[in-house]
């Protein structure tokens, strides 16, 4: 008798599901599009991906939603799914929680909100409510849009800081960079500023090159495009590398809180160390 009534029990809550789809289907747009992600596919939305726009979006594998991506009402997260938000636009974000498990959602970028009430440089995710649609998440992608998320669910959203991707020019001047590590002077890095990035929102007393500390810095324009770049001096001695490096990093603050970093390639002559 146990097992009848949850058999009853389960026929129930798919008919209302289906019912749910059903309705979300009838008032799809009829120039719209409407998707289902299998378990075992990974979609990308965006401009140059698979595609570009939806207007219904059910998850049951891997969404990655790009910057250029565009859906025009709801997203739909089944049950061990996954999402990913790096940009793009929405309707709304909406979440249907089927029984054994809940879908994994991410949103990345900086600068996160509820509400109008910042969460900090350090938040890893935010639980939204049902009983709250006006439970908003704002923040800016990596792409530099602000963003504006409304969550209908339950469910845990992640939330990954994106770190401003920072331009750096080891020895300004030079394709190879090379640095005598015997040398008893010191190595020029510039930050470049750039479109995403101004280099002047860098704090330079949490600088550090290859674990060494600027001894000296400026503002001016290294790289001759009209926008003040950040210059900094690094004694050689302290320069942990050594014969086999091929590249070098700079890492720092900036004055608002986010660390960042940057990369550029070294050439170490031999016999310098």
């Amino acid at each position: 008798m146990k097992n009848k009534d949850k058999s009853q029990i389960r026929t129930k809550f798919w008919i209302v599901v289906g019912g749910m789809l059903a309705t979300f289907l009838l008032t799809t747009p009829c120039n719209g599009q409407y998707i289902y992600v299998e378990s075992d596919e990974v979609l990308d939305v965006g401009t140059g991906y698979a595609v570009e726009q939806a207007s219904y979006l059910a998850v049951g594998g891997t969404l990655n939603l790009y910057p250029g991506g565009h859906v025009e009402y709801a997203i739909y997260a089944y049950e061990g799914s996954t999402i990913n938000i790096f940009g793009g636009q929405l309707g709304y974000l909406g979440f249907i929680w089927l029984v054994n498990g809940m879908p994994s959602v991410t949103v990345y970028g900086t600068d996160f909100a509820v509400g109008g009430v910042p969460l900090g440089v350090d938040v890893t995710a935010f639980t939204p409510g049902y009983a709250n649609p006006g439970n908003i998440l704002t923040g800016i992608y990596g792409s530099g849009d602000l963003f504006s998320l409304k969550f209908y669910s339950s469910v845990p959203v992640q939330l990954k800081v994106l770190r401003p991707e920072m331009e750096i020019d080891i020895k300004p001047g030079s394709d190879v960079n090379p640095i005598n590590l015997k040398s008893q002077g010191v190595v020029p890095v510039a930050i470049l500023t750039t479109v995403q990035f101004d280099a002047k929102t860098i704090d330079p007393s949490t600088v550090q090159f290859a674990d060494a500390k600027p001894i000296h810095w400026t503002l001016e324009d290294i790289d001759r495009d009209g926008d003040d770049d950040m210059l900094l001096h690094f004694k050689t001695q302290e320069l942990a590398l050594d014969s086999a490096s091929v590249e070098a990093t700079l890492q720092g603050g900036t004055f608002s809180g986010p660390d960042i970093e940057g990369i550029d390639s070294v050439k170490i002559p031999r016999g310098s160390k």
